[in-house]
C-alpha cells in the first residue's frame, strides 16, 4: 500500500502538547522561539563576518552571522540570545533581519551583541541559541534612537533571563 510508504512529519511531545517539523517552522516564522526553547531551541550556528562595524560606534559591538540561502530564518527581530565561545556561555540580544535604519544591502543577517564580552571573534564558528522575542524589527528615525532602543531591549533581555533563571 503506498501510504504504508510515506514519511511521517517528526513528532516531539512536551507537556502533551505535539510539535511537527512544520509546526516547529510556523513557531519560529512567527517569532515565538520561547515554545521552542525547552525541548529544541533554534540556534544559529556560524561563521562571524565583517559588518559596516555601527555598532562599535554607539557603544553596541556586535558579531554577524549570515543566513545561507534557503535556510530557515525566524519572524525579524529582536531576540534575547545565548552564545557560546569556547566552553562560555554569554547572555546576548540579537537582531534577525536587514538593519532597516542603516543604508546599504538588504540580505537577512543576525546581529548579536554578547553581554560582558570584549574580543576578536571574526572568522571563528559562534552558536547563538535564542530563547525569547524582544519586539519586531523596525526602522529607526535616527542611530540615536537606534541606540536608545538598544539600551531598553538589554534591559528586556536581562529580565527575561532573570524570568528564565527562576525556572531552573
Amino acid at each position: 500500500m503506498a501510504s504504508d510508504t510515506l514519511e511521517q512529519p517528526r513528532v516531539i511531545e512536551i507537556d502533551k502538547r505535539r510539535f511537527s517539523s512544520e509546526e516547529y517552522r510556523k513557531l519560529l516564522k512567527a517569532g515565538n522561539v520561547s515554545e521552542l526553547f525547552y525541548f529544541n531551541a533554534y540556534r544559529l550556528w556560524g561563521e562571524v563576518v565583517h559588518g559596516n562595524h555601527i555598532g562599535n560606534t554607539i557603544g553596541f559591538p556586535t558579531i554577524n552571522q549570515k543566513y545561507e540561502q534557503g535556510q530557515l530564518v525566524p519572524k525579524f527581530g529582536v531576540y534575547s540570545t545565548f552564545s557560546y565561545i569556547g566552553n562560555k556561555m554569554y547572555l546576548s540580544v540579537t537582531n534577525v533581519g536587514v538593519k532597516p535604519t542603516i543604508a546599504g544591502e538588504r540580505f537577512p543577517l543576525a546581529e548579536t551583541h554578547i553581554i560582558d564580552f570584549e574580543g576578536d571573534l571574526y572568522g571563528k564558528e559562534i552558536e547563538v541559541k535564542f530563547f525569547d522575542f524582544i519586539r519586531a524589527e523596525r526602522k529607526f528615525d535616527s542611530i540615536e534612537t537606534l541606540k536608545n532602543q538598544i539600551e531598553e531591549d538589554l534591559k528586556t533581555a536581562i529580565n527575561q533571563y532573570d524570568e528564565l533563571s527562576l525556572i531552573y
